[in-house]
């Protein structure tokens, strides 16, 4: 009897694992938050800063655009050291890609990795200080100096 209940404990354990792994793939995983509302400047579907630093989207006709939305994907779980590897992935698919800049600066300042960080951030203000997302990021304001 307590072999059949072991086994059943098991075999739900299997099973609600298994639901919870095919929930969380990257690819299921909610876009990192955006707002609904145009950002200032008409900025149309641009993310708003925070004070905590939000993920980017990438523009959808970029190379860099499937990458960066897999890396915001592990970013919001907290899988920093993947989302690194998407957004240097989005970087080699296209190197002008300023939210990829920015997502990597956002990953490596969570990893502790600052002056990386500072590098990845300068190249995103660089790239898209047009984008008040970026422009106005207070994170990105304290590694460059601003």
């Amino acid at each position: 009897m307590q072999r059949k209940h072991t086994m059943m404990v098991l075999l739900a354990a299997l099973i609600l694992t298994g639901l919870t792994a095919c929930y969380n793939k990257p690819s299921d995983a909610p876009p990192a938050s955006q707002s609904a509302a145009p950002a200032a400047g008409g900025h149309e579907g641009m993310a708003m800063p925070s004070a905590g630093g939000e993920t980017l989207s990438a523009a959808a006709d970029s190379k860099a655009a499937s990458p960066v939305t897999e890396g915001n994907g592990h970013y919001g779980q907290g899988h920093y050291d993947v989302a690194a590897g998407w957004y240097e992935d989005a970087l080699k698919e296209d190197a002008n890609s300023a939210e990829a800049h920015y997502n990597l600066g956002l990953t490596l300042d969570k990893m502790g990795h600052h002056e990386e960080a500072a590098v990845h951030f300068e190249e995103a203000k660089r790239l898209g200080g047009n984008n008040p997302a970026i422009s106005n990021s207070e994170i990105l304001k304290k590694h460059v100096g601003m």
